[in-house]
């Protein structure tokens, strides 16, 4: 496979794609001040795979009626490290108080 990670991303993602995959940071290829549009045609036509938080690539995928609509896959948003973290220790916080009010409620009863 062949990937082209977009300006907003890491260089190092590129890097680690590296291992088992063609990919190019667009650094690499001296776009990173490069429209979109520019970018989403480089990657056509080198047949690379677009790695981007950027929704303008999605437009542009739809405009593109050359391309089988199983082309692509995208996510725009993603959740912040630290509240993925957090929801889940709130989750965990959760359990713990519940088990524990279980626990008096048992013991309040023998």
């Amino acid at each position: 496979m062949r990937f082209l990670v977009d300006a907003q991303l890491p260089i190092a993602l590129a890097r680690m794609l590296q291992h088992g995959h063609e990919s190019k940071h667009v650094a690499d290829l001296k776009m990173m001040e490069t429209p979109d549009r520019d970018i989403w045609l480089w990657a056509k036509q080198s047949k690379s795979i677009i790695i981007s938080k950027d929704e303008d690539f999605v437009i542009l995928y739809s405009a593109d009626v050359s391309l089988p609509s199983s082309s692509l896959g995208v996510t725009t948003q993603q959740a912040p490290l630290a509240e993925t973290h957090q929801a889940e220790l709130d989750g965990r916080h959760s359990q713990a108080r519940a088990w524990e009010r279980d626990k008096k409620t048992a013991k309040n009863t023998l």
